[in-house]
Formats: structure tokens, sequence, C-alpha cells
């Protein structure tokens, strides 16, 4: 079971703590140096792509997709967003970060 406690802000590592989850589910607010330093080596992570990145697309999202792969890149996580698509978001920007986080 992945819980994704959005917007639970500080009150992350408590939740991990208290909540008998597989994995948890990372808004696009939270550090992912905190994520992975504090959370991750508790249980994986899901997430954390801004979706205004993904809307803006370009160099801001392939910046952004490169850090997320590069913090948690060392322990299990998944690449997601960190709360959904845009309906105005191009389907080109999301063929752009499905192809950089496959390393295509």
């Amino acid at each position: 079971m992945i819980g994704f406690p959005r917007g639970v802000g500080a009150a992350l590592l408590r939740y991990v703590e208290d909540v008998p989850v597989d994995a948890v589910g990372l808004d696009w607010t939270v550090d992912p140096v905190f994520a992975r330093d504090q959370i991750q080596w508790r249980v994986p992570v899901q997430g954390n792509l801004d979706p205004l990145v993904l809307l803006v697309g370009g160099a801001a999202l392939d910046r952004a997709v490169d850090n997320i792969l590069e913090a948690f890149s060392e322990r299990p996580f998944i690449f997601n967003l960190g709360h959904g698509i845009l309906p105005q978001t191009p389907v080109a920007h999301v063929e752009r970060m499905l192809a950089r986080v496959r390393g295509i």
C-alpha cells in the first residue's frame, strides 16, 4: 500500500513512522534531500515532480527530472508526479519526461 499524505509537510516523518505503508507518495513540495535522508531508508518513495514544471517543459523539466533521479536513485523509488497532470499540459512534455526517466 502506498500512502499519499499530500500537504503533510514537516509531519511526513511522523506519518511514515505511525502509518503502516509499504511506500509513501511525495507531493511536489517535499524537499528531495529531506525525503532521501529521512524517509527513503524507511520505505520506498514515489514522486515528486512538480506538475507546473511538467507544464512548462524544456530545460526546466529536464533539470527537475534529473534532480529527482539523482536524489532517489540509491534506494527503491517510483518516479511520479507530485500530484497529477494539469489538463493543459502538452502531451509532448509528458513524452519528454518519460524518455528522460527511461534514459532514452
